[in-house]
């Protein structure tokens, strides 16, 4: 006998005119739209970083070097403000924050080490130097550190760390008032730190030319870096809504020069120089602050933005390996007989263009992204950052 069919459900009896029921929520959630001129200020100023390495910068007294070390550092930690989030556990922000800073500066430290002592090692020669270069690595500063440029890196890592326990700590994280007050507090005794105290930090054996090099990790900057951490904090929703103005910018520029021109201020965190503080401080905000404003400007103009947003997203190997491609370039220059400008020229290309590639690289080796990329998709690595479509991570949000 054959199966009665089943009886179909009844279709559901119509909806009267604005009672139909809402679609079902996407379970991807929308990423949120990158901010582009934090991409754009980020390439310009590891553009600016990789030439004020260059010989055409060498002169310490000249304007291009000073103009640069006036501001190129502090703008990184300003940036790194802009896109700061304190997170809700400290343990996973410091190991977050571990894994996508301090973890490829190690990586890195180490493979030049390998690559200059192991031929000794292998011959079972272990000398002084390269007992006290491998011991620098741990130590983490500019004295300490070969790549010299790794130092921001651990400067990085304690300057956020710093600043998250500040706004854990402290009704920073709610008040905008508050969250002033300790930025300026903190510039203020970092500008004491460094200009009274250094000097009095250990002079230890395993350096690398034995001098004072300052705290491990530097954690002597670390008040004047956090800081402008949190400047940057403080002005996230101003550099939402930043427009062009040329007037700002010609303003900026023009008291940024003036000042240097007239006071004589002079800085360089690696070594500790921060001259005179309330001027650092000012020509600081006036360098940013016009690099913002440019970076705005710029990024109208599309291929423009994207090839400063792609120097920008691979500022991290930019800052791992432009200096000894840097040197390298300058000694095959040399031999060559090729002018300083020319050459000059072509090594900061060299210098900006090998990290990049070795970047697109190494985003394509499980194993090279492992050692220098952060493990996570969606890792907040702070302002230097190495990603793209093959290592998606949090897009840029100028709120918490």
């Amino acid at each position: 006998m054959p199966a009665v069919p089943a009886r179909l459900p009844a279709p559901p009896a119509p909806r009267p005119p604005g009672h139909e029921p809402l679609p079902a929520p996407d379970p991807t959630p929308a990423a949120t739209p990158r901010n582009a001129t934090i991409d754009v200020a980020k390439g310009l100023g590891i553009l600016l970083v990789v030439l004020g390495h260059n010989a055409l910068a060498r002169d310490e007294d000249g304007l291009l070097f000073r103009g640069i070390y006036a501001f190129h550092v502090p703008l990184f930690f300003f940036l790194a403000g802009l896109t700061f989030k304190p997170g809700a556990r400290p343990a996973r922000f410091i190991a977050d924050r571990a894994d996508g800073l301090l973890k490829p500066c190690l990586v890195v430290a180490l493979g030049f080490w390998l690559g200059k002592s192991l031929p000794r090692l292998l011959h079972g020669v272990v000398d002084e130097p390269m007992v006290r270069t491998f011991l620098g690595i741990f130590y983490g500063t500019g004295g300490s550190l070969w790549p010299v440029p790794l130092w921001f890196l651990p400067q990085l890592f304690t300057a956020l760390v710093c600043c998250m326990l500040v706004m854990r700590l402290t009704p920073a994280g709610r008040s905008p008032a508050w969250l002033l007050g300790a930025a300026a507090a903190l510039l203020a005794l970092g500008a004491v730190v460094v200009t009274q105290l250094w000097t009095a930090s250990p002079k230890l054996i395993f350096t690398r030319s034995g001098g004072i090099i300052g705290l491990p990790w530097g954690l002597d900057l670390m008040p004047l870096c956090a800081g402008f951490v949190l400047l940057g904090r403080l002005l996230q929703p101003g550099v939402t809504a930043m427009r062009w103005h040329a007037a700002s910018f010609l303003l900026a520029v023009g008291g940024f020069v003036l000042l240097l021109s007239w006071s004589g201020a002079r800085t360089d965190l690696n070594v500790r120089t921060w001259s005179q503080p309330l001027a650092c401080t000012v020509a600081a905000l006036m360098g940013i602050h016009a690099m913002l404003s440019l970076s705005v400007l710029l990024q109208r103009h599309g291929p423009t933005r994207r090839a400063l947003a792609w120097v920008g997203t691979g500022s991290l190997f930019i800052l791992l390996f432009h200096s000894p491609i840097q040197t390298q370039a300058h000694a095959l220059a040399a031999r060559a007989g090729i002018g300083a400008l020319p050459a000059g020229l072509a090594a900061w290309a060299l210098g900006v263009t090998l990290p990049l590639l070795l970047w697109e690289g190494a985003r394509r080796q499980r194993w090279l992204a492992a050692l220098l990329l952060p493990r996570r998709p969606g890792h907040p690595s702070g302002t230097l950052e190495a990603r793209g479509p093959l290592s998606p991570s949090a897009p840029h949000r100028v709120s918490s």
